[in-house]
């Protein structure tokens, strides 16, 4: 970012209540924000919070004479030339925005800190100014987060997921069965579906299923089997059932006969699985350059 004018480009999820209520696409939720329903309060609350911060962003933009162009449709995009990817929504939003973003340095803020997750993010959008001075003045050392490679049937799905995959069964009511490898053990195992998560993505689903939390940039994977069973009296137990993937190694799982799917990075991304395909999950050579995390900025006025 050595040149006077930085190309920054603005990424800012569009507030439930703009979705629900103001494009009309749920008229019982606008019935809730009409009646002051408490669910209803807490959208409407949330979207006016939201709004602040992107106004906040504005103005620091302004005020440090920086251009920028804002999006919040991003079907389709792929950064590549941007010097400065600022995501402005929650947790989700900065997943959503890993899968867009290759080498390009991202600052994540807050935009509903009262009613929004925000480990990812490292300040709230209304105290933007001073984090995006220091990030155009390069005073902002990058964390890089490991992103995790997906291969389906040998060839990659995609080597930019942030937090995590889960296997299962098409049908989740149904058993997922599937033989998993790692090194040289192998073991066909029966279950409702596994977690493989990064070092960021340990503190959510598989910390809940019995993983443990990782530190934010350890490079290795985590592997956590969800509801192991045995179908039989007389089988041993799983070797498989948690455990760790260094750089350079895999966690491989060839899909049985029935249908099934991964899930990535959240329930919006399923890719289909078909019987007797095999998944590959490593390491990414790719990780994620989040600013801001090291330490807060010094104040700008």
């Amino acid at each position: 970012m050595a040149r006077e004018q930085p190309r920054i480009l603005v990424i800012h999820r569009r507030s439930a209540y703009t979705e629900l209520v103001t494009l009309g696409r749920n008229r019982r939720i606008a019935r809730l924000v009409r009646e002051g329903h408490p669910a209803g309060r807490q959208m409407l609350d949330a979207h006016r919070e939201h709004l602040e911060s992107l106004r906040a962003v504005r103005r620091a933009l302004d005020r440090l004479r920086l251009r920028a162009r804002f999006l919040h449709r991003t079907a389709g995009l792929r950064i590549r030339d941007d010097d400065l990817v600022v995501v402005v929504g929650g947790d989700g939003t900065v997943l959503h925005v890993s899968h867009l973003v290759g080498d390009a340095p991202v600052l994540p803020l807050n935009s509903a800190p009262g009613s929004s997750t925000g480990f990812l993010t490292v300040a709230v959008a209304a105290r933007a100014a001073p984090y995006l001075a220091a990030a155009v003045a390069g005073e902002l050392r990058p964390t890089l987060l490991q992103r995790m490679r997906v291969e389906l049937g040998g060839r990659t799905i995609t080597d930019r997921v942030l937090n995590d995959c889960l296997l299962s069964n098409a049908c989740p009511a149904s058993t997922t069965r599937y033989v998993m490898r790692r090194g040289r053990l192998a073991e066909e195992q029966y279950s409702s579906g596994v977690w493989v998560s990064t070092a960021a993505g340990s503190t959510a689903a598989t910390h809940a299923a019995g993983g443990r939390i990782l530190g934010l940039t350890e490079d290795r994977l985590q592997f956590v089997v969800r509801e192991p069973h045995q179908l039989g009296p007389h089988r041993a137990r799983y070797r498989l059932v948690r455990g760790f993937v260094r750089r350079g190694d895999a966690l491989e799982i060839t899909n049985a006969w029935q249908p099934a799917v991964v899930y990535v990075d959240g329930p919006h991304v399923a890719i289909p699985v078909a019987p007797a395909a095999r998944l590959r999950f490593s390491i990414s050579d790719r990780p994620l350059r989040l600013l801001g995390y090291q330490a807060a900025p010094r104040h700008r006025g």
